[in-house]
């Protein structure tokens, strides 16, 4: 099949048939085959099979975890496409929607269109009698697969990832742990909120976290408690 455009999550849409099949990874303008893996009365969702004509547009992602983290759309896409197809889909949802048809400024660009995010939620894998692991969710799925590193948050942030990931034997985690690392880049501050964990934290392993980052929370039945150092980050 041949597809035809982009859905607002970056997903290649193509027609069959007179309905819209949704098909991750691919670009407007490629002919690709493709496995229906859900057949909805107005819709349907499939898999990319093969790439049988690529787009021009088409590049090697960045991250190796790309084709099964479910955390970005368009690494596959060159960044002046990506700006392009954002922009048409701002156009093609106001006129689905709206029924206005417009004209959409260009969209503005960044520098460096990577490490721009100052919040991350890192899942706990692993599973009773293996090594605890971070990692994201795959996508469309609870499936958490092991992310040693993320493109999209800072030097910081994936230090402060790495000193986690080192210390997992040591925290009382559980499956239902999750852990949110956010920071404040105007001040150089890092915030850990550990969430749902089976025990407290020891007093050597808070000392240990707060060489790395400047405020503690856990927060355990929806009711938070403050360990270390900074109540809040500044936001500015």
């Amino acid at each position: 099949c041949i597809i035809e455009g982009i859905s607002h999550n970056g997903e290649g849409v193509a027609r069959i048939q007179g309905k819209a099949v949704f098909v991750p990874f691919t670009l407007p303008g490629e002919k690709v085959t493709i496995k229906i893996k859900a057949d909805k009365k107005r819709y349907a969702r499939a898999e990319l099979v093969h790439i049988d004509e690529p787009s021009p547009d088409r590049i090697k992602p960045i991250c190796p975890h790309y084709y099964s983290c479910g955390g970005c759309a368009y690494q596959h896409v060159t960044y002046k496409r990506q700006l392009e197809l954002k922009r048409q889909t701002v156009a093609d949802n106001i006129l689905r929607i709206a029924k206005i048809e417009t004209d959409i400024n260009p969209v503005v660009g960044m520098e460096y269109p990577w490490q721009y995010r100052n919040k991350v939620t890192w899942h706990v894998g692993g599973g009773p009698g293996k090594k605890p692991f971070l990692g994201y969710y795959q996508g469309g799925s609870h499936t958490i697969i092991p992310i040693k590193q993320c493109n999209l948050i800072s030097d910081k942030m994936q230090q402060v990832t790495d000193l986690l990931q080192s210390m997992l034997n040591d925290l009382p985690v559980t499956k239902r742990t999750s852990i949110v690392i956010r920071e404040a880049r105007a001040e150089n501050q890092i915030m850990l909120v550990l969430y749902n964990l089976e025990d407290e934290i020891a007093p050597n392993h808070i000392q240990t976290l707060s060489n790395s980052v400047d405020s503690i929370y856990t927060v355990n039945n929806n009711k938070e408690k403050h360990l270390l150092g900074l109540k809040y980050l500044s936001p500015h």
